[in-house]
């Protein structure tokens, strides 16, 4: 029973993908992510960027087809109901 309750935070704690909203080249955040395991299922968003470090960047949440099992949510507070609507 316990195994079965921790199975379910499993997503947060080893997410099979991650998306930044907010990815920026000058944070430390994203070129950590880029080069970690999770590197290859990381989508990263951000309207002003086609590509950041090489890898391609989408202009919104909307626009990722794939599942999402975890969301960064790192832009200025004013643009985050936005975001949640996403």
């Amino acid at each position: 029973m316990r195994t079965g309750r921790l199975m379910e935070f499993e997503y947060i704690f080893n997410p099979r993908s991650v998306a930044v909203i907010g990815a920026s080249e000058v944070d430390n955040f994203t070129p950590a992510l880029v080069k970690s395991k999770i590197g290859k299922r990381l989508f990263l968003v951000n309207p002003k960027h086609k590509e950041i470090f090489g890898k391609k960047c989408y202009s919104s949440l909307l626009e990722i087809e794939d599942e999402i099992d975890y969301v960064v949510i790192a832009v200025p507070a004013p643009l985050v109901p936005k975001v949640l609507r996403d």
